[in-house]
């Protein structure tokens, strides 16, 4: 067990910690990460109340070991009237919060690109501070994201004076509107990004002077060992990608390396493994490139059988690029996932994913958009065994020192007490 969270255990008996984490909706069972996260900070002594915005009360899933479930009310009627009840509450005991969540939510309001759901997610954030914030229910309050739920936590917090924080992940980041990102990283007590670039990027968007972490969420490895022998590439070469299908990753790109490496005489098959609104496209593309004996599309699979394709798989690729609407990826988990279990990586310095992947050292790191560098990029890997076996080693070993989500919940604490939160 780590040393933190040893300490922590030992001082659970001593510090009752309460904290409110708001959610959209319960994660499945596939997400597993958050759920994970939750049962660290369980173990580590907290007691965790979640709150669910639009999760069904009657789901058989639940969040952590001894974590409390509260469901908002779906309908309007119902959650309008929750919210107009904690309106006395709050102005009797905190009216100079109430008057400061109202400022928030109109400053939100004004610029928000969803206004029917941050109006709904008003009367939610006047239910939970009246009826659980303002009691001393929760001491402190945490959003996974900084979208939709980041501004009810937002709220919540307003209405109460009881602190916030959330974790900034890219996709939210680059969708939404700045002024709106801006009234809630003016008002936390302190952010999380999973990347250097994305606090850039933050620092970037105007002035505000909370302090900003670099909290990367990483996997848990105990269910990516690394295999105790390393798979040796034969023909037919075995290349895999995990991805959504929704024009965040360049497959034409991949197809057209690809393409040269069939023009070699090189035997392979590619696997691509994810679902989204683009597969009919990608099935085109395939067509178009005359690769249909060489490419296999599957739908979203178990975590298991996921694990076997990493396994018996030569090469991960993954190359990311900007969606139209703006959108980018955090450091993707299945690049972990991959590094995690000695499957080598070809992909490009799109977003934070520099600061994963060193080139020839932790996996390939593409320098030029070319597909000619693609198909070298994937030889190497394939024909040149020390240089695997070494990219293999040092991206394992880079995954367990910086992405092990045991110790990086460990590490979240630190910066909770370091801003006298959760101490």
């Amino acid at each position: 067990m780590d040393g933190r969270i040893f300490r922590r255990l030992k001082m659970a008996e001593y510090i009752p910690q309460r904290l409110g984490i708001i959610i959209d909706n319960l994660p499945g069972p596939t997400e597993s990460i958050i759920a994970r996260e939750i049962e660290l900070l369980e173990q580590m002594g907290y007691s965790i109340c979640i709150f669910v915005l639009h999760g069904n009360g009657h789901s058989k899933y639940r969040l952590g070991l001894n974590a409390r479930t509260f469901f908002e009310k779906t309908n309007i009627s119902g959650l309008v009237l929750d919210g107009l009840a904690a309106i006395p509450t709050l102005a009797r005991n905190y009216p100079s919060g109430l008057i400061a969540g109202a400022a928030s939510f109109f400053r939100m309001l004004y610029h928000s690109r969803t206004r029917g759901k941050l109006c709904r997610g008003l009367f939610q954030a006047l239910h939970i501070a009246g009826s659980f914030a303002l009691d001393g229910e929760i001491t402190n309050l945490f959003s996974f994201y900084s979208d939709h739920t980041a501004a009810v936590t937002l709220l919540v917090s307003r209405f109460s004076g009881v602190d916030f924080n959330f974790n900034a992940t890219a996709r939210d980041i680059t969708r939404q509107d700045r002024h709106e990102l801006l009234e809630k990283l003016r008002h936390a007590r302190f952010v999380t990004v999973q990347a250097t670039y994305y606090k850039n990027y933050l620092q970037l968007l105007g002035e505000f002077s909370t302090p900003v972490y670099i909290f990367c969420h990483g996997i848990d490895l105990e269910k990516f060992p690394l295999p105790r022998r390393f798979r040796q590439p034969a023909p037919p070469y075995r290349m895999l990608t995990v991805a959504e299908i929704n024009g965040q990753q360049d497959f034409e790109f991949i197809l057209q390396g690809l393409t040269l490496l069939q023009r070699e005489k090189v035997n392979f098959i590619y696997t691509v493994i994810g679902a989204g609104p683009q597969k009919n496209l990608l099935q085109a593309m395939v067509d178009h490139y005359g690769l249909q004996s060489r490419v296999i599309l599957k739908e979203k699979i178990k975590q298991d059988e996921l694990f076997e394709e990493y396994l018996g798989s030569d090469v991960f690729i993954f190359i990311g690029k900007t969606a139209e609407d703006g959108s980018m990826d955090d450091i993707p988990d299945v690049l972990l996932e991959s590094m995690a279990v000695g499957l080598p990586v070809v992909t490009a310095p799109h977003g934070a994913i520099p600061e994963l992947i060193e080139n020839e050292e932790t996996g390939i790191l593409l320098e030029e958009n070319k597909p000619e560098k693609l198909a070298d990029a994937c030889l190497l890997l394939l024909e040149d065994d020390i240089t695997r076996e070494l990219i293999v080693i040092k991206g394992r070993l880079k995954v367990e020192s910086r992405y092990n989500i045991a110790t990086r919940i460990a590490e979240f604490v630190e910066i909770c007490e370091e801003n006298d939160l959760l101490a």
